[in-house]
């Protein structure tokens, strides 16, 4: 059931009721999403694979390796947009405070000038 609204931010999501039980393609793929050992999958790809990143040696390190870098990449977006908040913060607060122009406190901050127009259409 399509419910017909578009959330334009490029993502094409299909909700499923995961306790659907049926012997359909949909219904298998499910069971398979549901088992929670690595064995009697329907789709048999589906479960080498979930064997592969969850019992072997070599799959377990490098799931170990795509989560640890996940996990770092993570930590420096966060990392990034706090000093970006902390910033724009500084920002407002000076243009009250002294009544300066955003130009005049990215100036007074020492942002370099690359960064100002990304500053000004944060504000």
């Amino acid at each position: 059931m399509s419910i017909g609204r578009d959330f334009n931010d490029g993502n094409h999501i299909i909700y499923v009721n995961g306790s659907y039980d049926s012997d359909d393609d949909i219904g298998r793929l499910l069971a398979d999403m549901r088992n929670r050992t690595t064995e009697g999958f329907n789709n048999k790809e589906l479960e080498d694979s979930v064997r592969h990143f969850k019992v072997d040696n070599e799959g377990r390190e490098n799931m170990s390796e795509i989560v640890e870098n996940y996990a770092k990449k993570y930590a420096e977006d966060q990392v990034k947009q706090g000093i970006e908040q902390s910033k724009l913060q500084s920002i407002k607060e000076i243009m009250k405070n002294l009544k300066l122009t955003a130009e005049q406190a990215l100036d007074a901050l020492g942002i370099p000038k690359s960064e100002h127009q990304k500053y000004i259409n944060m504000l």
